[in-house]
């Protein structure tokens, strides 16, 4: 694991450090650790679309959560699946008949037991559930749950955020690691906000780290312009266990 760039910063141990944007008092930071000890305004939870907790850093942030967290996630009200194709043999991928977060999209709760203040829920695409033909399809539902997260985090008035790696883990497939985490970092950066003042995006895998920290150091993103200009891949293989893969209904 790299060394930590500074001191450990709201609960996290940075170690890369740069301008949301060029010119902007944003910073957007690579961190370790984990999410559930961030002591900023948000955290973004990699869920499922039932919404309820997981494998993964969904049940670590479950389990911090506590029981409060816990109930707040049954309080949030089931939904027609807006994404289902009846009788579809990839319905799984999209969560089934009735959700609490379809993909692509983020809901908030309060945060339990866990010292931020709130915690969003976002889901990825299992692109393992999507032929390589619709991986571009996929990396649009992966870029709308991020820029999803984001919104929500401007309606909540929070000025630092924390990122769980959505789509990153077992969601992950086939999709190159560098590819779903660009999209990432394209779309958090085309959607900083006024009194945003810090973003982080935490890794778990050392692989995660330095894909990260590859990625800023080559701007991706920096122009602003979000998933323009991206080039799809599905390349490298062997997703790892960061994501929610619970499909429990209550």
């Amino acid at each position: 694991m790299r060394a930590a760039l500074i001191d450990s910063r709201l609960g996290l141990d940075p170690v890369h450090d740069t301008p949301l944007l060029p010119g902007s008092s944003t910073r957007l930071f690579v961190s370790g650790s984990s999410p559930v000890t961030f002591t900023g305004d948000c955290i973004v939870n990699a869920a499922n679309p039932k919404g309820l907790g997981g494998g993964g850093v969904d049940g670590a942030i479950n389990a911090a959560g506590g029981a409060e967290l816990g109930a707040a996630r049954r309080r949030l009200p089931l939904v027609q699946n807006p994404h289902l194709v009846p009788s579809a043999p990839g319905d799984f991928a999209f969560g089934g008949r009735q959700v609490r977060i379809p993909v692509g999209s983020a809901v908030s709760t309060g945060a339990g037991d866990l010292p931020c203040r709130h915690v969003i829920h976002a889901v990825g695409p299992h692109f393992g559930k999507f032929p390589r033909s619709l991986f571009s399809a996929a990396d649009a539902l992966l870029a709308d749950a991020y820029s999803s997260a984001m919104a929500e985090a401007e309606r909540l008035g929070a000025a630092s955020i924390a990122f769980s790696l959505l789509s990153a883990g077992v969601f992950r497939s086939e999709k190159s690691l560098r590819k779903v985490l660009e999209i990432g970092v394209r779309v958090v950066r085309a959607s900083g906000y006024e009194g945003l003042k810090e973003v982080h995006f935490v890794a778990f895998l050392q692989d995660e780290m330095d894909e990260l920290v590859s990625l800023c150091e080559a701007g991706a993103g920096e122009d602003g312009r979000g998933m323009d200009g991206y080039q799809g891949g599905w390349e490298d293989g062997g997703g790892g266990g960061s994501d929610s893969d619970s499909d429990v209904v209550e």
